[in-house]
C-alpha cells in the first residue's frame, strides 16, 4: 500500500464523520459530545454542526496536499514530507477537538446568559468562504495541468485535473449565489450543496489517486 492511502486514512475519516455530524442527533456514542453538548439538544446540534463543517474542510485540504505531493512523487521521495504530512493531521486532528470543547461551552454560556434559542443558521461569511474555497479548487486543478510527474501518468492527471477545476466551478457559482440567500434559505441550500461538494471532491481525490496508482 503506498503511503499516499495510508495517509488519506486519517482526512477520509475526517470527511466521512465531519459530514456525519452535520445530521446526527443527541447520542452517547458519535459527534461532539461534551458535558455542554449532551445536556442542551441545541447545543448539540449547533456544535456539531460547526464542528463537522470545520472538519470536512480540514480533511479536504489535508487531501489535496497528500494528493498534490503524491502526483508529484514527493511521497516516495521526501520521506520527511510523510513525517510532516502526519504531524499536521494529528494538530489538525486536535485542534479541531479543542475548537468543539471551547466553541460548545461558549453557547452554553450564551444560552444560559440570554435564555435565548439557539437558532443554527449559517452566515453569509462562511457560504463566501466556501466560495473561495472553490476558486482554490480550480487553481489547484490548474496546477495539476502543469504538474511535473512522470510521463507515463501525465494524461491522467491531466484529466485529473480538468475534473477538479469544473467541479470547482461550478461550486464557486453555487456558493456565491447561497450566500446572497435569506438565512433560512441559505441554510437549507447550503447543507445539501456542501454534502454534495465534499462527496464530490472526495471521490475526484480518490479517482484521481486511483488513475496515477492502478491505470
Amino acid at each position: 500500500m503506498s503511503d499516499f492511502w495510508i495517509l488519506s486514512i486519517v482526512p477520509i475519516i475526517m470527511i466521512v464523520g465531519g459530514l456525519l455530524m452535520q445530521f446526527a442527533k443527541q447520542n452517547e456514542l458519535f459527534g461532539l459530545r461534551t458535558s455542554a453538548t449532551l445536556s442542551d439538544p441545541e447545543i448539540w446540534e449547533k456544535s456539531n454542526r460547526a464542528v463537522g463543517r470545520l472538519t470536512v474542510i480540514l480533511g479536504l485540504v489535508l487531501l489535496f496536499l497528500n494528493l498534490m505531493a503524491y502526483l508529484k512523487g514527493s511521497l516516495s521521495q521526501l520521506k520527511w514530507l510523510v513525517v510532516v504530512i502526519i504531524i499536521i493531521e494529528l494538530v489538525s486532528v486536535i485542534g479541531i477537538a479543542v475548537f468543539g470543547l471551547t466553541y460548545s461551552d461558549r453557547l452554553k454560556v450564551e444560552k444560559e446568559t440570554t435564555g435565548k434559542t439557539l437558532q443554527y443558521t449559517v452566515s453569509k461569511s462562511f457560504a463566501f468562504l466556501m466560495s473561495f474555497l472553490s476558486v482554490l479548487m480550480v487553481i489547484f486543478g490548474v496546477l495539476m495541468l502543469f504538474l511535473p510527474t512522470d510521463p507515463i501518468i501525465r494524461k491522467k492527471i491531466v484529466v485529473s485535473g480538468i475534473g477538479f477545476i469544473v467541479v470547482g466551478l461550478i461550486f464557486a457559482f453555487v456558493f456565491f449565489d447561497t450566500a446572497k440567500k435569506e438565512d433560512v434559505q441559505r441554510t437549507k441550500f447550503f447543507e445539501k450543496n456542501f454534502a454534495l461538494f465534499a462527496i464530490l471532491t472526495l471521490i475526484w481525490s480518490l479517482v484521481s489517486a486511483g488513475f496515477a496508482c492502478f491505470l
